[in-house]
């Protein structure tokens, strides 16, 4: 059993996707909260966990549906294979994902005895979305649900949540901060679904581009992907967050470098994954950058 492998399997990049927008509410937080380094390093950590776990879950209930019958596995998509390539079980993949839900419940013991108690309806919400994404029942994935699933776990619940443990308080606004990396992260579940088409659909994986069919759905990606530079000014303008946080706009250009390459390539298979590594490029760059922009004073 090689550990690179299975730290492979966890799929340890894709941890920019929770990561960052933690670091981005902390950065919002600190505009009006003094925040202690070691809380701000125990959010990351958690929702991290959460992450790992609920990839890990994903690979458990897909191994044998769709990840075994997908043709075109790229890079970003179609699982990790950790089972089927015979690097863990299944049941190891099962009991590693529940110990990985169970660290970030031993940190969020620690923010309840630092007085934020919530966090626990924060926390067993995004554990909810993570597993019941995958799951047998309900499956959201498969129910049209995962992506709004996925967009409120990585988003809006992730800042909110965040934001209450580094602060002890409720903050709205931090719903809104969410909303602006959700729109990437959600493209980039979107994007890779695209080459996971033919598999999905002969597995009763009905997400929404299997529903609406890839030719429809490439609006919808379009869409997310410029989302945030429509949306960020918006509240810029309306004093709800500040004008620094407009940093992200410089994120655009690579933003319509993805979608020429999405607009030539969304068809085949094999030709889109440099769009997949764009998509998560600019998820990562955007997030940054709005997370700059808003410690910026």
């Amino acid at each position: 059993m090689s550990l690179q492998k299975i730290l492979m399997g966890m799929r340890l990049p894709f941890l920019t996707g929770s990561v960052l927008p933690a670091l981005a509410a902390a950065a919002f937080a600190s505009r009006s909260a003094h925040l202690r380094v070691l809380d701000v390093v125990a959010v990351a950590l958690a929702v991290a966990f959460l992450h790992l776990g609920s990839n890990l879950f994903n690979d458990y209930y897909d191994t044998d549906t769709t990840d075994r019958v997908n043709r075109f596995r790229t890079p970003f998509s179609g699982g990790s294979r950790i089972v089927l390539d015979g690097v863990m079980s299944a049941r190891g993949v099962f009991l590693l994902s529940s110990a990985l839900f169970a660290a970030a419940a031993l940190l969020a013991v620690y923010f309840t005895f630092r007085g934020r108690p919530l966090v626990w309806a924060f926390g067993l919400a995004g554990a909810a979305i993570g597993f019941f994404y995958s799951s047998r029942v309900p499956q959201l994935m498969s129910r049209g649900l995962g992506e709004l699933g996925i967009f409120i776990a990585f988003g809006p619940l992730l800042t909110l949540g965040a934001g209450y443990a580094l602060t002890g308080q409720i903050d709205p606004i931090q719903f809104l901060v969410g909303a602006l990396p959700g729109f990437h992260i959600t493209a980039v579940l979107w994007i890779n679904q695209f080459p996971d088409y033919e598999a999905d659909s002969s597995t009763g994986k009905r997400n929404l581009v299997v529903r609406l069919g890839k030719a429809r759905s490439r609006a919808v990606y379009v869409a997310l992907m410029l989302a945030p530079f429509a949306v960020a000014p918006a509240l810029a303008l309306a004093r709800i967050l500040p004008w620094s946080s407009l940093a992200l706009l410089v994120a655009l250009p690579l933003v319509a470098k993805t979608l020429a390459v999405f607009r030539k390539e969304w068809d085949d298979p094999r030709a889109i994954v440099p769009a997949q590594g764009l998509t998560i490029a600019s998820h990562l760059a955007t997030t940054l950058l709005l997370t700059i922009g808003l410690w910026i004073r």
